[in-house]
């Protein structure tokens, strides 16, 4: 708030004679009223009893300050502040009763001995015989002056954003009537009352519309708010009195900037389109939007439309982990990209949606940047969403790639199988997973590669086992002829996917074409072992490109060899790579 203050007072000027009654009440004996001369000068008396302004043979240029009367005395400064006031609010008159009060009022601040019910205010009152209305009139005009006396202060106050309370105060902080106030706006604003008016005991209420939300002020202005000073005359002849000629008064002005609409909180639930979802999905999130504290939603102070604004969604991930809920996003996640929703009211949305390829967790994030919203932003306080929110994640199932592979060892009893797992494409920590081994026997004969496993195969044992990339499972041992087929079904889980293999894997397929003998260990090839057996490696990452070893590796060679013999109590067949199929 800014304050302007000016001194204003009529230029030193030379007074002419030539006076004659002006507005007033009087008779023979006294005159109670206005004095004008030649020039049209309108004057009051301020020593009574002295003589009248005729008697003295000239006046001498205005005197400004405050006033001293004929015998020395100075007018205290609150008396000088009180008849400026009188003089300035009523001292113009054209109305005889009321100019014959104001001549009363004057003679009650500055005559020795004519304060109000004091015996030199007796005589004056005996010698006018005043109606007592003016009398009564001229009582309240001091009362009123005294108590609406400056100096003066102006007090704007808003009662809301765009309604302003204006009053006008004096030196005992009470509105003050009387005074013309005027009224103009800068900024981005426009007035929308009367631009001026006359001050009251009561507030005066300014409507001020704004354009936009750039700054703005209303400035309230008095250009004449009486001083605490007077202009008088001083006679030539002592014996005349002084005679007061106008309020000395100066400008007033006080700047308001007018208050922005308070900003509004947004609220946000968020929910994500999908807690599970497969890759290649695409991904939303719904925003529920409302206003803390009941507010009403901002609206463009020009034209009344409900202001948009827009909220950005981040789709991070993915992550091998559920996101721990944090108020900040961790420094260096991936993200998928960002969309942007424009809001312009409480209401649900839904945001534009992003694909996700991989596998693994994802989660929403969303933000309010009031500063990049242009003005318009500023109707709004700025809001983020927390991070790893439970409703904002989704997760991305791993598909793993589940290959076995299938040993036939003999023994005595028969072959005894054994598969081993490789489980590929999972997340680091997958959590617990299981793993069902299924051998299908004795077929008839060998098995066609099929997604569905036939109506009425013949189950030889199911075994359960942790998926864990590498683990042997243990089949037992068969001594059935005919052929046997594996397949190894992998269980969903949070994480994961249900993968099953295929059945008729021809690397997870063994035939047995004889039965092995119980006593003899020297008239099969399984049970010659020669002299130098080749060496071939341990299984490794390469495993799932191997097919079915037989007689711990080295039985495959030895029946090479035996193809042509027909010693060869079994048959098999060459590895092919197995990669499960999803199951759905």
């Amino acid at each position: 708030m800014t304050l302007l203050l000016g001194l204003f007072a009529l230029p030193a000027q030379a007074v002419g004679t030539g006076w004659t009654l002006g507005a007033g009440l009087g008779n023979s004996a006294i005159w109670v009223g206005q004095q004008r001369n030649v020039d049209g000068l309108v004057v009051y008396c301020t020593d009574q009893p002295l003589a009248a302004p005729a008697v003295a043979d000239s006046y001498s240029d205005g005197h400004r300050g405050g006033f001293v009367r004929h015998d020395g005395q100075s007018l205290p400064e609150a008396h000088n502040a009180a008849v400026s006031y009188l003089l300035h609010r009523w001292g113009s008159t054209t109305d005889r009763a009321t100019a014959a009060a104001v001549q009363l009022a004057v003679w009650a601040f500055t005559s020795p001995n004519a304060q109000w019910g004091s015996t030199g205010m007796q005589a004056i009152l005996q010698a006018a015989q005043l109606p007592a209305a003016v009398v009564d009139q001229a009582r309240t005009m001091t009362e009123q002056s005294l108590r609406f006396a400056g100096p003066y202060r102006v007090d704007v106050a808003w009662l809301e954003p765009g309604l302003a309370s204006v009053q006008v105060l004096g030196a005992a902080g009470v509105p003050v009537p009387g005074l013309g106030v005027r009224a103009e706006v800068g900024g981005a604003a426009q007035l929308g009352g009367a631009p001026s008016w006359v001050s009251a005991e009561t507030p005066q209420t300014v409507a001020v519309a704004r354009s936009s939300r750039q700054s703005a002020e209303l400035r309230i202005t008095l250009d004449a708010a009486p001083q605490p000073h007077l202009q008088w005359l001083e006679p030539s002849n002592p014996g005349a009195q002084r005679l007061f000629t106008q309020a000395v008064t100066g400008a007033l002005s006080v700047a308001a900037t007018l208050p922005t609409p308070a900003a509004v909180q947004m609220q946000v639930v968020t929910q994500t389109s999908q807690n599970r979802l497969a890759a290649g999905g695409a991904l939303g999130d719904a925003l529920q939007v409302s206003l803390a504290n009941g507010a009403a939603w901002p609206r463009d102070l020009s034209s009344g439309a409900a202001l948009g604004v827009r909220v950005d969604s981040t789709l991070w991930g993915p992550f091998d982990q559920p996101p721990v809920e944090s108020d900040a996003v961790p420094v260096g996640s991936p993200t998928v990209g960002t969309v942007s929703t424009a809001v312009n009211g409480p209401g649900l949305y839904q945001t534009a949606t992003l694909t996700v390829q991989k596998p693994g967790y994802y989660v929403w994030t969303e933000t309010l940047n009031p500063a990049a919203q242009g003005p318009d932003g500023a109707a709004f306080l700025p809001w983020a969403s927390r991070f790893g929110v439970a409703s904002e994640t989704t997760a991305v199932p791993w598909s793993p790639q589940l290959s076995t592979v299938l040993t036939a060892v003999q023994t005595s009893d028969g072959h005894a199988l054994t598969d081993t797992l490789q489980i590929l494409d999972t997340p680091a920590q997958p959590g617990p997973l299981t793993a069902t081994l299924t051998l299908y026997g004795p077929l008839a004969d060998r098995p066609t590669l099929s997604a569905t496993i036939p109506p009425g195969a013949p189950v030889v044992r199911s075994v359960q086992v942790p998926a864990v990339n590498g683990t042997q499972v243990d089949l037992g041992v068969v001594d059935g002829i005919g052929c046997y087929t594996v397949v190894t079904a992998l269980d969903a889980a949070a994480t994961v996917n249900a993968v099953t293999s295929a059945f008729g894997e021809p690397s997870e397929t063994f035939c047995r074409t004889a039965p092995v003998s119980s006593t003899s260990t020297t008239t099969t090839p399984v049970t010659e072992h020669p002299a130098t057996a080749p060496h071939l490696p341990e299984p490794g990452p390469e495993l799932a490109a191997t097919g079915m070893v037989t007689s711990t590796g080295w039985l495959a060679v030895v029946g090479l060899g035996l193809l042509g013999t027909g010693l060869l109590p079994f048959a098999w067949h060459p590895a092919s790579r197995r990669i499960a199929r999803r199951r759905h």
